[in-house]
């Protein structure tokens, strides 16, 4: 069907998300000790709730951002970076966007939901997909390429003039 497609394994994927959790329990538990670093010697149970909240906000705001911004926009997570895999369109192999990416999420929870089928579909599939990303039109691909890839948003990188 695509020649030049050469389609990411079920493995490939699952260390990819592996990596994507790590780093949102990472971000959550660095965010809670240099808040609560900044707030050592309160004995205020009300403020240690309001420091577990900030530090869920940034956990849930990065998590929104790796999950649904930076594939919406580029086609990878910064695990599926690390793997060098990406989600692409079927049928174009470009980015498949933001609303389609929402869709592809909001779909992972019901292929993880029938009792994982959803999910399993990548091992026997021929195009290696989910049960989501058949829904969206989207599959996973190897990317040598996403060595040189960007992670921060083009505001925070510095320009190379």
């Amino acid at each position: 069907d695509y020649p030049l497609m050469v389609y990411a394994t079920a493995l490939e994927r699952t260390l990819a998300a592996i990596l994507d959790g790590l780093l949102i329990i990472l971000i959550y538990i660095v965010v809670f000790v240099l808040l609560g670093g900044a707030a050592f010697g309160l004995r205020n149970n009300g403020i240690i709730a309001i420091l577990l909240i900030i530090a869920y906000l940034f956990a849930f705001a990065f998590y929104l951002w790796n999950w649904l911004i930076l594939p919406g926009k580029y086609g990878y997570t910064i695990g599926g970076k690390i793997m060098k895999i990406k989600i692409v369109d079927e049928n174009t192999g470009k980015p498949i966007r933001y609303a389609r990416m929402l869709g592809r999420y909001v779909m992972s929870i019901y292929s993880l939901y029938a009792l994982g089928l959803g999910y399993f579909r990548i091992l026997w599939h021929p195009k290696k997909q989910s049960f989501h990303d058949t829904v969206v039109c989207s599959v996973v691909l190897k990317d040598e390429s996403l060595k040189n890839a960007p992670i921060l948003p083009s505001f925070l990188r510095r320009n190379k003039n």
